[in-house]
């Protein structure tokens, strides 16, 4: 768990999160006003993953990162990957897919614990791509 510290318009904000990858709500959010909580969404807007892309290269990092959390992380791969398998993403898709496999030189206990989850990702992929 990392905390986000800081303060906006005078008011102290303390966000918990998951790696810095997914954000909890402050506790003390009643004691802002709604232009201070648009300020903050604006704020936080600008860290988010916009695309799949960026998605898998940050769960990847934080991974290699936190070896005590990469299971955790390593897990969520999968799912995302399978988002990226469209057309339009092909090549994207196939170079994310690469780096998946990767992962397994660093990580093989984890990487076993997916690899079928993958392996039905890439399948499903090769459906789209061929039709």
């Amino acid at each position: 768990n990392n905390r986000i510290d800081f303060v906006l318009n005078n008011k102290r904000i303390i966000i918990d999160s998951d790696n810095y990858f997914t954000l909890k709500c402050p506790e003390n959010m009643s004691d802002f006003t709604t232009e201070e909580i648009l300020e903050l969404s604006s704020l936080l807007n600008n860290c988010a993953c916009y695309t799949k892309e960026e998605e898998i290269n940050e769960i990847i990092y934080i991974a290699k990162k936190n070896n005590n959390d990469s299971e955790r992380f390593i897990k969520l791969l999968p799912h995302t990957l399978k988002k990226l398998a469209t057309k339009k993403n092909r090549v994207i898709y196939e170079k994310k897919l690469k780096e998946i496999y990767a992962l397994k030189a660093d990580f093989p206990k984890q990487f076993e614990k997916i690899k079928k989850k993958i392996i039905e990702v890439e399948n499903q992929a090769n459906i789209r791509f061929s039709t």
